[in-house]
């Protein structure tokens, strides 16, 4: 018996060509099997394919125009964050300037193009949830390589859609690091003051899937948005549901080994423009990633 698969709105009854830079990661290769679920011929660009650290203007230009798409998506990304500060002029060239590129050929061939920023534009000081007018204020070299992306995107009218705190079964991730530690550890120290909304990726990618049609159309407005889940102390309930181990607790930290964002704050969805789509909260799917067995 074959596997299930949920419906997806935004399913299309003709093949939509669709531009994935980035096809491998979190959020790409959730995105390469939606779009595809919903009935886009998806063409994923990877490394081999394009390797963005030595990509010319003419090469990104020449792989849009050779498929012809109705939309490009960018789900690449420099995101080693403390790595960033030693190698600022690469996470520069990933995540400001290629994206900047890529959104000014996608604008030249008259292409909806998308790209995905992070929280980490915004320095945490509110302690509240940011709108997406709020102003920013990038604390790391990371957070200012983003915000230069966002510039050059939005400079050639592109969507740009804010992630943050991103889990899944795959890559690398706070979730997949505490199951580890937990496992491993009788202490873990975990850093209490930081705030966010973690955001699955599946749920992330059936979003912009449910988007596409709206953004290929171009009836949401090209603008900057924020797309997250609820948020929740994320130690306290990858914690709360690793029940096949011993006993462990998730221990608040006032330290930190790496760059210090003290505070990311939740964010909202537009759901308003992007349509009835909503993003499930983490806890129940979180307990599924985490634990399989979880009820």
């Amino acid at each position: 018996m074959g596997e299930h698969h949920e419906a997806l709105e935004g399913h299309v009854s003709e093949p939509t060509r669709i531009v994935l830079f980035g096809p491998n990661g979190q959020v790409g290769a959730r995105l390469m099997a939606t779009l595809a679920l919903a009935g886009y011929e998806v063409t994923g660009i990877d490394r081999a394919r394009c390797d963005l650290a030595s990509a010319t203007p003419k090469d990104i230009a020449v792989i849009i125009r050779a498929v012809e798409p109705a939309l490009v998506i960018n789900a690449t990304a420099y995101n080693a964050v403390d790595a960033a500060e030693g190698d600022a002029a690469m996470a520069e060239r990933i995540n400001g300037e290629i994206p900047t590129l890529m959104a000014h050929a996608a604008a030249e061939q008259g292409v909806p193009f998308l790209h995905f920023s992070t929280d980490y534009v915004f320095d945490g000081a509110r302690g509240a949830p940011y709108r997406e007018d709020a102003s920013v204020n990038p604390v790391n070299a990371y957070a200012i390589s983003k915000r230069a992306g966002e510039l050059g995107v939005r400079a050639h009218g592109g969507h740009v859609f804010r992630l943050q705190w991103l889990f899944d079964a795959r890559g690398k991730n706070f979730f997949l690091t505490m199951k580890k530690l937990l496992a491993e550890r009788e202490e873990v120290r975990v850093v209490a003051d930081q705030l966010g909304a973690p955001s699955n990726a599946l749920h992330i990618a059936r979003a912009v899937t449910q988007a596409a049609p709206k953004l290929i159309d171009g009836s949401v407005p090209a603008d900057i948005y924020h797309l997250s889940s609820g948020g929740y102390q994320l130690a306290r309930l990858c914690l709360r549901h690793c029940g096949s181990y011993p006993q462990r607790r998730a221990r608040g930290a006032d330290w930190y080994g790496g760059i210090s964002h003290p505070c990311r704050a939740a964010e909202r969805f537009a759901a308003g423009l992007l349509g009835a789509c909503q993003l499930r909260l983490c806890h129940a799917t979180l307990a599924q990633r985490i634990n399989p067995s979880h009820k």
